[in-house]
């Protein structure tokens, strides 16, 4: 019942509420869905990055829930330890075995759920679905904040900054390689147009909703703009992101195969 409330009443919620997003983190020491005790600043004083993915939950969430779940995992090689995701009830009125459940069947990975009214998205200015928030440092702060929308790019540049690593120095790009996708939704075939700045090899992978890549393909691209044909054949109906990989250069791109 809770549930259906929120989504009713969702946009005037968005409209009434005019608090500004805080720009550092709200202290919490809470059991997570596991039992497991939890105080922010202490994480954060120890050098972790939190990636806080508020979720209702609902089918709007899911797909930004797995794309944050994969740029986090992007993270695990070169900074094991450093950054975690965190699945918080938007709220903390879901019970716990309810957004388990949710994340479970949503393909997320096993990772810290919380559903406490100590810990929960109006602390982070206004209400929205996603909402994405990334936590670090000893002054606590709040690195990147994204609400009713949701970037990989922004979310990957925040933990990067919570990292303490310059713009200069990132190795994801945003326009080189860049790509979309088309017809999409596609069937049995698509067209992936690529633009980069100089001749390289490059790989496509196809990332199901699971988190798991089901497959590639290695192309070679010349400088300037080049077509690629994608056969789908193999894939199950459903989303995928499709990640454009060049040397430590990666971009991504939404598609829907029918």
């Amino acid at each position: 019942m809770k549930k259906v409330f929120a989504a009713v009443c969702f946009l005037a919620t968005s409209l009434a509420y005019r608090g500004s997003a805080q720009m550092t983190a709200t202290d919490f020491t809470i059991n997570d869905c596991s039992g497991v005790s939890h105080h922010l600043f202490g994480e954060l004083d120890g050098g972790k990055i939190i990636v806080a993915v508020f979720v209702m939950p609902c089918s709007g969430c899911m797909i930004p829930s797995i794309d944050a779940q994969n740029v986090v995992q992007s993270f695990a090689t070169s900074h094991p330890g450093r950054v975690e995701m965190y699945l918080v009830d938007d709220d903390g009125l879901t019970t716990c075995s309810e957004l388990n459940s949710w994340r479970n069947s949503n393909g997320l990975h096993i990772m810290p759920t919380f559903s406490d009214p100590a810990f929960v998205q109006t602390q982070y200015g206004t209400p929205g679905m996603p909402k994405v928030v990334v936590l670090g440092g000893t002054d606590h702060k709040v690195y990147d904040n994204q609400n009713n929308t949701f970037d990989m790019e922004q979310l990957r540049n925040g933990i990067n900054a919570a990292l303490g690593i310059p713009s200069s120095t990132r190795s994801v790009t945003k326009s080189d390689p860049a790509f979309s996708i088309s017809p999409n939704p596609a069937t049995s075939s698509a067209v992936a147009t690529v633009s980069v700045v100089s001749d390289r090899t490059a790989r496509f992978s196809f990332v199901d909703k699971s988190g798991r890549v089901v497959k590639t393909k290695s192309v070679q691209l010349t400088k300037g703009l080049n077509t690629i044909s994608l056969e789908l054949s193999g894939l199950s109906q459903g989303e995928y992101i499709v990640r454009l990989s060049s040397g430590s250069e990666t971009t991504e791109a939404r598609l829907i195969v029918r």
